[in-house]
This record gives C-alpha cells, structure tokens and sequence, in this order.
C-alpha cells in the first residue's frame, strides 16, 4: 500500500457507522474477471469479487453493531421527508482496501484529463496527468432495504494535505444483483459545457425523471462500477435489499 493512503486517519466518530475493522481472510478474486466497459471516465468490471469474497464482506456488515442509518443524501442525524436512505457501516480497513485494489489494479490506466473533465483534478497543484495508486483505506458499506434509494448527487475528491494526491473516482463494489431496480444512475446536469472549475454541485431533496438518466448499471454481485467524482447520479430504489461497499480511486499527479 502506498504509505500516503493511510497517512490521514478519519475522525471516526462525526462518519455514520465509523469504526476500525480487523480482517482476517484475504480475498481470492476470480479466474476470468471481464472488463465490460472502459470509457475512461465510467469503467465496469464484471466477476471480478468471488462468491466467497462477497459472503465474507456481507457478514463484515451483518455482524457488526455499529451501522447508523442516514438520510436519502447519505447524511447522518438528518431526515428527508417520504425518502429512506440507507444502513451504513464506515470502516477504516488498510489490509481490505489494499487486497481490493490489487484485484482492480490490472484493469486501471493513467489518465489525462482537460477543463470539462468531470472530476477534481484542477485545483492546485494543477496537473491534467495522473496515475492511480491505491484506494482509500476507508470503507463505506452501504444496505439499501426495500424501497430505499439514494437521491441526485455529486460526489467530491478527498485531497489529502500533498495535494498532489487526490481521490477522482468512486467506485462501488457491489455485493447483491438485482434486475429491476438497484441501479445506479447517470444523470444529465446540463453542464457539459461548462469548465469543471465553475461548475456548480448542489445535491438535490426530489428524485430524478426518466428523461435525466443518461444510462445506468444494474447491480451484479461480485461486479465494480468506476466513475469520475463529478457525474451526477442517485440509487433507483428496489424491491430487495441492495447491499454494496463504495470507495475512492486515489491518484497522484504526474
């Protein structure tokens, strides 16, 4: 692991869920993992987490006594009216994160970005050129019950105090499959034409209409979705409980 991933440690606390996790298995991955999409931007990974490797992180969360439930936003000690959010588990897991990364590592580039790239890699020190080196040590494990969903959003780059490293991708590992209902979303924001500097990222209280999903990606268990920071997107609700870990990509500047 790169020794600036675990640099700053997160006030566990003020996180919903927040806890450190010991993990005594390592994970196996599978033989024929299949890259299914690669746009640079928004990257799919199909059977890349064994059978095995997502009943071993589902009872990372079934047994632990610290989920919090948050808000339709994700937000802890908050409520949006007619809206459920999610069960979540945040864990400060080094071992897990890197055992992750080294699954995902042969499927990922270096990456040059320009001013509409949707993503934070323009604050200072500028540099459109940066290489992935890890991902962030801590673990957002998420449950959606029945019904509940995650509302339009952003998400942002953590920038650690060298800013020539940064988080610019989320990922989301999913550990459920679901065909009707689940996905996670791509929506339009009507900024494509507008630099990335002086777009402006405001979360939303109402959901999404059809005519704003650009696409989406049904869950499949065992599978990871990539995507820049700065799209825009929400979780469709679903008639089974959808179960996933998110996390970031981090990069340094080259």
């Amino acid at each position: 692991m790169h020794p600036i991933l675990s640099s700053t440690f997160p006030d566990l606390k003020l996180l919903p869920g927040g806890t450190e996790a010991q993990i005594y298995f390592d994970l196996e991955g599978t033989e024929r993992p299949l890259l299914s999409e690669d746009q640079d931007s928004v990257v799919i990974i199909e059977n890349l987490v064994s059978e095995t490797d997502v009943n071993n992180l589902q009872k990372i969360f079934n047994n632990s006594p610290n989920k919090e439930t948050v808000s339709a936003l994700g937000r802890k000690n908050e409520k949006i009216d007619n809206y459920a959010g999610s069960e979540r588990l945040s864990i400060w897991a080094p071992n897990l994160s890197d055992q992750l990364y080294k699954l995902l590592q042969p499927f990922l580039k270096e990456r040059e970005f320009n001013e509409f790239s949707r993503t934070d890699f323009w604050q200072e020190p500028l540099s459109y050129k940066w290489r992935p080196i890890g991902l962030s040590p801590l673990l957002r494990m998420m449950s959606y019950p029945p019904g509940a969903l995650h509302l339009p959003h952003y998400d942002a780059a953590f920038i650690y105090p060298d800013a020539r490293y940064r988080s610019l991708m989320s990922v989301l590992f999913y550990l459920s499959s679901h065909q009707n209902g689940g996905s996670t979303r791509i929506l339009k924001d009507g900024q494509d034409m507008i630099p990335e500097s002086l777009r402006k990222h405001q979360d939303r209280d109402s959901k999404a209409g059809q005519e704003e999903v650009l696409f989406k990606v049904s869950p499949k268990s065992g599978s990871v979705f990539l995507f820049d920071h700065r799209l825009y997107h929400d979780a469709e609700p679903c008639s089974e409980e959808r179960i996933l870990i998110r996390t970031d990509l981090v990069f340094e500047a080259i």
